[in-house]
């Protein structure tokens, strides 16, 4: 084997690898240097040059040309053809360590800034139902704005916070719609369960100006833990992805879907019914249940405005509007809230295994 043989046979494996491109070089000098401090050891150590330094630092080059060399020849996702179908059947916990509200974020403006993509659920100032930090406290109804004080409101979207955006209308007009659509593991993956990558995906409304109408285009990122970065994947990825989908349990996939809406954090009433909505495009949750749901909500908090005001009040307001208005204003719910009522309303099963790793990594989330 010649010099040219041994680069073409490097070549080869390397457009398999998973790592994009504009990472390769850094990795390849950290493994060269890893290597030449090999190298240079073993030249000691043919001198006859042995201490404690030596062996310490021959176990730490060994480690990252290992560590170097596996990120650099696992291959990318399109490139593993045989994923057994059965991956789903996974015998560890599947819903360990998910990205944090942070990640989410952090994804929503790789999305603006490499993609343009302007995500629905996802706006840093004058939000548009903006994902909310489950550790903050949630605002307390006092008497000065105590729902069904004012007029009739009719049942309001999401705000555009036209006033307050920092994006100029013309940057607005570049950016095309889009939202993050599921967050799960990548079972696929030879890492332990707490270091295993999650895959995103991610939809985009455009306009195609051959056509003159909107298309919808699918990105898939994975959130390299290592790096804590997001990286946009290949079109081929996409049916990768949905042997990733397919493999989750119903129940982890129906909180899959709650988590992506909420951005792993929490919904406003719009977004939670927005997230029912996508339960049941994934045929997740039946139209019946989604209803049944909303309607507990409602009935919580016409009970609740019962509670906050005399029965003279109550006479004089429309108590139903006063309960949309109170749920669009105050109400924050989490995805875990979401399948706790659902699950006590007997709409949805949740297995104990699940709801335990479900639990569990909120836990961790919330220390």
């Amino acid at each position: 084997v010649n010099f040219q043989d041994f680069v073409d046979w490097q070549v080869k494996h390397l457009q398999k690898s998973g790592i994009p491109n504009n990472q390769l070089p850094t990795l390849m000098e950290e493994l060269c240097e890893s290597m030449q401090i090999i190298f240079d050891i073993d030249q000691l150590n043919q001198k006859g040059v042995e201490n404690s330094k030596v062996h310490e630092a021959l176990a730490d080059s060994v480690k990252k040309v290992a560590d170097a060399t596996r990120r650099i020849y696992t291959k990318k996702l399109s490139s593993l053809q045989h994923v057994e179908e059965e991956v789903a059947v996974v015998h560890e916990p599947v819903w360990v360590n998910p990205p944090t509200m942070n990640d989410m974020h952090l994804l929503a403006r790789v999305c603006a800034m490499r993609c343009g993509i302007r995500l629905l659920n996802f706006q840093e100032e004058g939000a548009i139902e903006p994902a909310v930090d489950r550790t903050h406290k949630r605002p307390s109804v006092s008497g000065s704005h105590r729902p069904g004080q004012g007029g009739r409101r009719p049942s309001r979207g999401p705000s555009l916070g036209i006033a307050n955006r920092r994006l100029s209308v013309r940057s607005e007009l570049r950016l095309a719609i889009g939202q993050i659509n599921l967050c799960i593991p990548d079972l696929g993956s030879r890492m332990t369960a707490r270091n295993r990558p999650w895959l995103a995906k991610v939809t985009r409304q455009r306009m195609d100006t051959e056509k003159n109408c909107m298309i919808e285009d699918v990105l898939i990122y994975t959130l390299d833990r290592e790096t804590k970065k997001w990286y946009v994947h290949e079109d081929e990825d996409k049916n990768y992805f949905e042997k990733m989908w397919k493999s989750l349990p119903p129940a982890v996939q129906l909180f899959a879907i709650l988590e992506a809406q909420a951005l792993f954090g929490e919904l406003s009433w719009f977004g939670a019914k927005g997230a029912m909505e996508a339960a049941e495009r994934e045929g997740l949750l039946s139209e019946e249940a989604a209803e049944k749901y909303i309607e507990h909500m409602e009935a919580k908090a016409e009970d609740h405005i019962r509670d906050i005001r005399t029965d003279a009040e109550i006479k004089q307001m429309d108590i139903e509007e006063s309960a949309m208005e109170y749920l669009e204003e105050h109400v924050k719910v989490s995805a875990v809230e979401i399948l706790a009522v659902l699950c006590d309303l007997n709409l949805v099963e949740v297995p104990d295994d699940v709801w335990k790793q479900i639990l569990d990594a909120d836990r961790s989330s919330s220390s």
